[in-house]
């Protein structure tokens, strides 16, 4: 919505350079812009440029009067916003070790294989990606394709739908925005223009009694090419919130006893958990402090090589009358890298290492025993999906001869009731 915005502002500028309500509107849209999206400042970006190689406007002294101010309005905003909100993010070692596999670095052996991580993100994604079986190189052949149209048909509308895409693929290239489909959504109005762009010409040339034809053999080729994404959807509907009942049910159902609950599951057993009209704020301290980049129960914590239990002290606590002992790290540690175009990887391969830290189940299951009295609640979701520590954690379980009273599952989260004999 806020690329819409800011394209359809900046072509009202174009069209009336000399209409100061069209330059105060872009001015004002614009910040709106940035305060509802991130990477608006990439289209913004490309408004600038765009209304800079405009002729009529870089003529007139009362437009590049105006572009300067829109542009420092904007750049003083995202500074701001830089400030306050990103630049924890930005400048945290975790986040740019998660997205570090990504980034545009000519210099990483998989530089190839980035390019089309980005081809993806950025051209096809999430609009076209029922059609994920065409090379990302065919998707930037037909972009550039309708950059090209667009730049026949005026410079401004061609620079609009392509700069912002090039102004981020250079902040990926320099590690300060990494590739990934959600975070390109912004650039779908964009690349849709392009290919559009390009449609009208093909069926323009196309002789004047068969153009009606051409147009509906172009939508529908279209509608082919994204129709496996949504039957997929129909057929295979994604939850979000899945889990959110077995939660429920848990914090129902323990009447006083025990719960552990996986590191992976611990932000979502908070959220569920939480009475948020009168929420408890020592406990939501609490989490904060355990669960953060670098801390005990970070859920996507690296490797040590060999579990061990730094600080049992901060990862047990009383609520609703009963005791929550948050797990430790597996060791299993999920990056965003291009390791994910691997179709013939299952989800649980593509965390690193292929296995838990040694000795993990072992620690996690006496662990539970020294609570368990004798019975306890044992919660997972994507520690399942994602670390494949369901398995170890079982089987460590049945080896300690803890029985299973009850079992209830949701897609990928399982919860557990089990009970310890007498002599752990």
């Amino acid at each position: 919505m806020a690329t819409g915005l800011a394209v359809w502002l900046a072509l009202r500028v174009a069209a009336n350079p000399h209409a100061r309500t069209a330059w105060l509107q872009l001015t004002a849209g614009g910040v709106v812009c940035l305060l509802l999206s991130q990477p608006a400042v990439f289209t913004l970006g490309g408004v600038a440029i765009a209304l800079l190689v405009d002729r009529e406007t870089r003529r007139s002294s009362d437009g590049r009067r105006r572009l300067a101010i829109a542009a420092l309005s904007w750049a003083t905003v995202f500074s701001m916003l830089y400030l306050l909100i990103y630049r924890s993010t930005a400048s945290s070692a975790y986040m740019h070790a998660f997205w570090n596999g990504t980034f545009l670095d000519p210099r990483v052996p998989d530089f190839v294989q980035r390019l089309r991580f980005f081809a993806i993100s950025a051209l096809a994604a999430p609009t076209l990606r029922g059609a994920l079986f065409v090379p990302g190189s065919v998707f930037a052949l037909l972009w550039l394709a309708g950059i090209w149209t667009l730049w026949r048909r005026g410079r401004v509308g061609a620079v609009l739908v392509a700069a912002p895409l090039v102004l981020s693929a250079v902040a990926c290239a320099l590690g300060l925005y990494p590739v990934m489909d959600r975070l390109f959504l912004f650039a779908a109005p964009l690349t849709l223009i392009a290919y559009a762009s390009l449609v009208a010409r093909l069926v323009a040339l196309a002789p004047v009694r068969v153009a009606t034809g051409a147009l509906a053999a172009a939508t529908g080729a279209i509608a082919i090419a994204v129709a496996p994404t949504h039957v997929d959807r129909i057929a295979h509907p994604v939850y979000f919130a899945v889990g959110k009942q077995i939660i429920a049910d848990v914090d129902s159902m323990s009447r006083g006893e025990p719960v552990y609950v996986a590191a992976r599951s611990f932000p979502l057993w908070i959220f569920y958990t939480t009475d948020w009209n009168a929420p408890d704020v020592d406990r939501r301290r609490w989490a904060a402090s355990i669960a953060g980049a670098g801390a005990p129960a970070h859920n996507n914590a690296p490797p040590r090589g060999r579990a061990r239990l730094d600080s049992a002290e901060l990862l047990a606590r009383r609520y609703r009358g009963r005791a929550e002992i948050i797990g430790m790290p597996t060791g299993r540690q999920y990056r965003t890298s291009t390791r994910s175009l691997n179709p013939t990887l299952m989800p649980d391969q593509l965390a690193l290492p292929l296995q838990p830290d040694g000795g993990w189940a072992q620690l996690e299951v006496t662990r539970m025993a020294e609570i368990a009295r004798p019975r306890l609640w044992v919660l997972g979701s994507h520690m399942f999906a994602i670390d494949g520590a369901e398995p170890g954690l079982v089987a460590e379980l049945q080896r300690r001869n803890v029985r299973l009273v009850m079992e209830r599952r949701q897609g990928s989260t399982v919860a557990y009731h089990v009970e310890f004999p007498g002599e752990p």
